[in-house]
């Protein structure tokens, strides 16, 4: 699975839940589950507390992927695997990263490739 087709997921959350409360979004494609936490706090850095409750989840080498809104329009997706992670930004709304749509508010929405 890619960052574009999570966001294709993603979306389709947001969709139907609207995206005003959206909590994150967990995937395991290995294990074909789909995760979203009871809550989250508005005040504090989304990302790292998303990303903390994903890694908590995932098993030991396992690939996954966590979104979660970053802006009152974006929402993020970061894909983990081996120690390496990728992240882009999406509209909440549109089928394709920001990049192709303008310039994102919570940050890059070029694919970035970090080594853990």
């Amino acid at each position: 699975m890619s960052p574009s087709k999570f966001a294709a997921i993603t979306r389709n959350v947001i969709r139907a839940q609207g995206f005003d409360q959206f909590l994150p979004v967990a995937c395991f494609p290995a294990r074909r589950d789909i995760r979203t936490p009871a809550g989250a706090p508005d005040d504090i850095d989304l990302e790292a507390i998303a990303t903390k409750w994903a890694s908590g989840l995932a098993q030991v080498g396992e690939e996954y992927f966590v979104a979660f809104k970053c802006s009152p329009a974006e929402f993020k997706v970061i894909w983990f695997f081996e120690g390496q992670s990728e992240q882009q930004v999406f509209l909440a709304t549109q089928a394709y990263p920001v990049a192709q749509h303008g310039r994102p508010v919570c940050g890059t929405s070029a694919p970035q490739r970090a080594a853990g």
